[in-house]
């Protein structure tokens, strides 16, 4: 983990700079229908259609105690101390999506649309005398916004499901999700 000042903490929850992104998957089992004369009622590919990408967001929702406050009675002597914990991150779209969009938003998210995984940490926090502090932890996730769209193999749109959004973990070299960890302290 890496400390990083009050601005930068404050620009990260700031940040709001879409970039475009598009995922394009193909069914190929709609392809062809035994019932079909032309083929253009059946959906050959799918697609989601991003309005908005942010690649780094603080899910502030998300923000949770990693420890309780740890007290430092004495009235000179600093106490550090080392703190392991684990946190669980889940991810999906904002609604429940049918099997056949499965490829469209697993390819956004760089793995399965629902999923949860859970991470191991240390952390060190540094009690000043006379006071108490504890830590916690804020994720940050990629989230893509848009539309699902079905088309037929000409082009036309034959289904649409709208303003879809969709969160998943940024993570770290290692696989852990990359978050930021602050410090609250208070006088005893």
């Amino acid at each position: 983990m890496e400390e990083i000042s009050l601005n930068e903490y404050q620009k990260l929850l700031s940040q709001e700079q879409p970039q475009t992104v598009t995922a394009q998957v193909y069914d190929s089992g709609n392809r062809i229908s035994p019932m079909a004369d032309t083929g253009l009622d059946f959906v050959f590919k799918r697609k989601l259609i991003q309005s908005a990408y942010y690649p780094q967001q603080l899910q502030v929702d998300q923000k949770t105690d990693i420890t309780d406050y740890i007290k430092n009675s004495s009235k000179t002597t600093t106490l550090t101390q080392m703190v392991g914990w684990s946190k669980s991150f889940s991810w999906s779209a904002n609604m429940t999506i049918s099997a056949k969009w499965n490829d469209a938003v697993t390819q956004v998210l760089g793995g399965g649309w629902s999923t949860t995984e859970t991470h191991l940490y240390n952390s060190s926090l540094t009690v000043q005398p006379g006071y108490q502090a504890k830590l916690q932890f804020t994720p940050i996730y990629k989230v893509v916004r848009g539309d699902l769209v079905g088309y037929n193999y000409v082009g036309t749109v034959l289904e649409r499901i709208k303003n879809v959004t969709i969160k998943s973990p940024v993570k770290l070299a290692g696989g852990k999700v990359q978050g930021v960890v602050t410090v609250v302290e208070r006088r005893l």
